[in-house]
């Protein structure tokens, strides 16, 4: 009956009256008929919205806040660590809406369904592990194809937690200036760049 009453009230002033004409016209006060017509586009925002946290009760989003879980990875994280379900007044209503608007289950797809894209130079480029996609935090996976007899320069990172290049896969397949970083050291690529150079084709 209340949602009935507050479609009509919605209606009326998207059609252009006042809020001290609604609230005459239902017997209302003012400050009434201008909160809930707040709260009916507040909640028509959160329901458009992609963002889980819009999604969850506003409860379950200032416990989270207060733990200072501020993105999608980091609730992920503690969901799959267990450590989620330690935190105080954290019960299964909670659990149920975390399950509900957060992506906790871990993800796969087929190779075939990652699409590709081309940089610049021509590389084909797929990300094969996204936190977005399969829960992963902190790292990610891509794959990058060069067409036969070219070249391209390899990416540089400023900082970051470096592993050692992976070898080319293709027969023939070269790189040139690229000094393996170790893997507890971030690496810092040189200025210069390196390149990466694919086979020619036979």
């Amino acid at each position: 009956m209340r949602r009935k009453r507050d479609l009509k009230m919605v209606a009326a002033w998207e059609a252009g009256q006042s809020h001290a004409e609604i609230a005459l016209a239902f017997q209302l006060s003012r400050e009434n008929v201008k909160d809930r017509i707040e709260r009916h586009f507040r909640a028509k925002q959160r329901k458009a919205s992609g963002d889980p946290f819009d999604k969850i009760s506003p409860r379950l989003r200032t416990l989270l806040l207060k733990e200072g879980l501020t993105t999608v990875n980091e609730v992920v994280g503690r969901y799959r660590s267990k450590a989620l379900f330690q935190m105080r007044s954290f019960g299964r209503k909670s659990i149920q809406e975390i399950e509900m608007w957060f992506p906790v289950e871990r993800r796969y797809q087929n190779y075939a369904a990652v699409p590709p894209y081309i940089t610049k130079d021509g590389s084909e480029i797929r990300e094969l592990m996204h936190p977005a996609v399969q829960g992963n935090r902190n790292q990610s996976l891509a794959e990058a194809t060069l067409p036969a007899g070219t070249r391209t320069m390899l990416h540089r990172h400023r900082v970051t937690a470096g592993a050692p290049p992976l070898a080319a896969s293709a027969p023939g397949a070269t790189t040139t200036g690229i000094t393996p970083a170790s893997p507890a050291v971030p690496c810092r690529h040189s200025r210069g760049g390196r390149r990466a150079r694919a086979p020619p084709p036979r």
